[in-house]
């Protein structure tokens, strides 16, 4: 299991938990390690699924965004700091 291995909880910093992934992803390339980092992406997102219909597209655009992210890191190598941070800016944006 991807989380007892990493010693991840999903319920923890979404930013936090990317970046443990990345590094482990950087070591071994398992693809398992991106599919799991879309899953918490979807996960931390599904939190937060109540509200009004405003504050549900603002997440779900801030959801497709970090997924966009991690697909352009993959296929064009970004630098995993420029990547948390983009991802880390993009959260904290009100």
């Amino acid at each position: 299991n991807i989380c007892e291995t990493l010693k991840i909880d999903i319920n923890d910093d979404l930013v936090q938990n990317i970046n443990q992934i990345l590094n482990t992803y950087k070591k071994n390339k398992t693809i398992d390690l991106i599919n799991m980092i879309l899953y918490l992406n979807d996960y931390y997102f599904l939190r937060f699924k109540q509200g009004s219909f405003a504050t549900i597209e603002k997440n779900n655009e801030k959801r497709m965004f970090i997924a966009n992210n991690i697909n352009k890191y993959l296929m064009y190598n970004i630098n995993q700091n420029s990547l948390i941070n983009v991802i880390n800016n993009k959260l904290t944006d009100e």
